[in-house]
């Protein structure tokens, strides 16, 4: 199920759905609970979960248009060999260890001895060129389709002589998923499953159907002009809406180069972020973008006031445009003025005292002249990214965060068989390479190891594996309880049990361990790091020890009973909703996990929040709340560490109760001040100066 973005296709949505129930998928790595359709004007319509859901933990990691894009290939793949009378089995979607599809695979013939295989994550050659030679020994004739947004295009007709690719569009309420077939440089002539029959040499267009489909259709009713006018008045020239490259860049850094008819020249297409650049710049950051003192809040301008087509982008607003986002001029105009009319309808608005006028919309501004015919200046808090992308929801790349997520997604870099259970024994047999790193993985190693910060993402998964595979081979590896560690000469490796995986890198010597290495032998060194090592319990004193996964469940059972209150809850949810705000102005990232009411990650801060239990508001009330913070803080990063806030809906009735609790936990306080905040740790659910008292 495909919810429209845009308000106008919200509503024809639900108005033939209006007695139905939505649900969280399974099969997209949902909760299963049950979802609202949310209609906003402002923003991308979409599904919440619903007050009753929110108790469980939805651990969905992927919520863009396209997350759901294998299910849809998956069910155009099925009706069309329904259609053409082909017997064949269900879809099947293999996964990686995050959840994410990486194929759509579908049997089909007879015996099943045939397989169609769409490739949808971008692998490198060699591989690619193994799992290809890999399908065609199990297969007879395997059918290999990828997507058109991987770089396997170009692998494929530089050595099959051609390439069958596929993309899929958002038509309506649902995603429309197009086929076609590329030699050479020219572009693919998109068409659907059914244009095509099957054969012994793969997918072939039928002669009859050999034309391109018609263009989905284009909304006319548009109350401001189109782009493309817009372009060819800022260039002096007509537009002849002719084919380009997008001149863009994905979040990884790699080129996109798609066509796109475009005019600010971006493809808008699935995985390509918009960007101007390979990679972000590490020393730019994010700042405050304050409302003008001297400005005017009363008054404002309304689209009937101002004659939007014909409304100019001047030179100084164009180069303000340019030194923050890069691009051209012409790019900056086309941009700028799709900001006019957003900003009319649902932005702040000051009158300066001589006339011009400030426009404010979620940590950007247009600057207009007395009669809001020129667009005069520009100005952003956004440390990258353009409103374009800010709307169309691309995560920011700055910050450790973002660069974990992405190199995490470049992992593992082999394909051959692993091992489905790894022990001390067979875990220095795998290969580095064979083992998925987590994004948390990646930000402990780049903590230990500060130059990869400044690494382009291959490179540091090259030197990432270049050091797991040193400790592979001269390492001791710990039996951990539930995990396995590596001890390194300056890493420590956490390993899962279960599967070749690293789940977190700590500094040697800095976690503590389920047990103690064991103890050298008289052969071995006495200047050994481990020889002295005792063990070390982070677990609570008790008469019968518990085992850490009877601690993580002991934890667990008391977040979830702390939510079933929903006063607690109703604290909680507003202190998220503050810094989804703040993750959207500043670019950084927010939500809740199994052990945190809250989170908030930017390149600055990493920050754990615990709602304190209503109805309790003395010292030991707070005292014992922060050590289960202290507990939760823990198992959330792993003992990588982070600003630890407790929210509260009212002071501590002590007032040395705030500084008391800094100094001796290290934790700080924040409780509810009518719509605002206030306390210590106020200042990290919204930055001073905007709300905080």
């Amino acid at each position: 199920m495909f919810l429209p973005l845009e308000p106008v296709g919200y509503d024809r949505f639900l108005r033939t759905r209006n007695r139905h129930a939505f649900f969280c998928g399974h099969q997209l790595g949902g909760c299963g609970g049950r979802l609202k359709p949310r209609r906003y004007k402002d923003r991308v319509c979409h599904f919440a979960h619903e007050s009753t859901s929110r108790g469980q933990r939805c651990s969905r990691s992927r919520i863009g248009e396209d997350s759901a894009d294998h299910l849809f290939i998956g069910k155009a793949l099925r009706s069309w060999l329904t259609a053409s009378g082909i017997g064949h089995d269900a879809p099947e979607y293999p996964r990686r260890a995050d959840g994410r599809a990486i194929a759509v695979q579908v049997r089909f013939g007879a015996l099943r001895e045939r397989l169609i295989h769409v490739q949808l994550l971008a692998i490198g050659a060699e591989y690619w060129r193994r799992q290809r030679s890999e399908l065609a020994q199990e297969f007879v004739d395997p059918v290999l389709i990828v997507v058109e947004s991987t770089l396997l295009a170009e692998i494929e007709i530089r050595e099959a002589g051609r390439a069958v690719v596929l993309k899929c569009e958002t038509d309506a309420d649902t995603r429309r998923v197009l086929v076609g077939t590329r030699r050479g440089k020219k572009p693919a002539d998109w068409t659907t499953f059914e244009q095509h029959t099957l054969s012994t040499e793969g997918l072939t267009l039928r002669a009859s159907d050999s034309v391109q489909p018609e263009p989905m259709p284009r909304d006319t009713k548009r109350t401001v002009p189109n782009p493309a006018q817009v372009h060819a008045l800022h260039s002096g020239g007509p537009y002849d809406e002719k084919l380009a490259k997008c001149s863009r860049f994905h979040a990884d850094g790699a080129a996109c180069g798609r066509e796109t008819r475009s005019p600010d020249g971006w493809c808008r297409s699935p995985g390509c972020g918009g960007f101007r650049t390979t990679f972000v710049d590490p020393s730019v950051r994010v700042r405050s973008l304050h409302a003008p003192s001297e400005g005017n809040a009363k008054t404002r301008l309304y689209p009937s006031d101002v004659d939007i087509g014909q409304v100019q982008v001047a030179a100084n607003a164009r180069n303000a445009f340019i030194s923050k986002h890069r691009g051209d001029p012409k790019e900056a105009a086309v941009e700028l003025h799709a900001m006019l009319r957003p900003f009319l309808d649902g932005g702040t608005h000051f009158q300066m005292p001589d006339g011009t006028w400030i426009l404010d919309r979620d940590g950007f501004r247009l600057i207009l002249n007395e009669r809001a015919d020129i667009i005069a200046g520009y100005d952003n808090m956004h440390a990258e990214r353009s409103w374009a992308q800010a709307q169309a929801g691309v995560p920011s790349r700055l910050g450790h965060r973002a660069r974990a997520e992405r190199r995490f997604l470049l992992t593992p870099q082999s394909n051959a068989p692993a091992p489905e259970q790894v022990d001390p024994e067979t875990v220095r047999n795998v290969a580095a390479e064979q083992f998925a790193v987590t994004a948390l993985a990646c930000i402990g190693y780049e903590k230990l190891n500060a130059s990869t910060k400044s690494l382009g993402d291959q490179d540091f998964i090259n030197e990432l594996y270049a050091t797991l595979r040193a400790d592979l081979e001269s390492g001791k590896v710990i039996d951990d309880g539930d995990q396995l560690t590596l001890l390194g000469e300056r890493t420590w490796w956490v390993l899962a049990a279960t599967e070749p995986a690293v789940l977190a890198v700590h500094q040697a010597g800095t976690r503590a361990l389920a047990r103690a290495p064991e103890q050298t032998s008289s052969n071995d060194s006495d200047t050994s790091p481990f020889a002295e090592l005792e063990p070390i319990s982070m677990e609570p004193e008790a008469k019968t020890p518990i085992t850490r996964a009877e601690f993580d469940a002991m934890v667990g059972e008391r977040i979830q009973k702390e939510r079933e209150d929903f006063r607690h809850e109703a604290l909680r949810y507003a202190v998220l909703a503050a810094l989804q705000e703040r993750a959207q102005n500043e670019g950084g990232a927010a939500n809740y996990g199994t052990y945190v009411d809250a989170w908030y990650e930017s390149d600055n801060e990493s920050v754990v929040f615990e709602v304190l239990e209503v109805g309790g508001y003395e010292y030991q009330d707070f005292r014992r709340a922060a050590l289960d913070l202290m507990e939760v803080a823990y198992l959330h990063t792993a003992g990588q560490g982070a600003i630890m806030v407790l929210v509260s809906e009212q002071p501590p009735n002590e007032e040395w109760a705030p500084n008391t609790l800094s100094n001796v936990f290290n934790v700080k306080v924040a409780w509810r001040s009518g719509a605002s905040w206030d306390g210590p740790g106020a200042s990290h659910i919204v930055p001073i100066g905007l709300g905080t008292q």
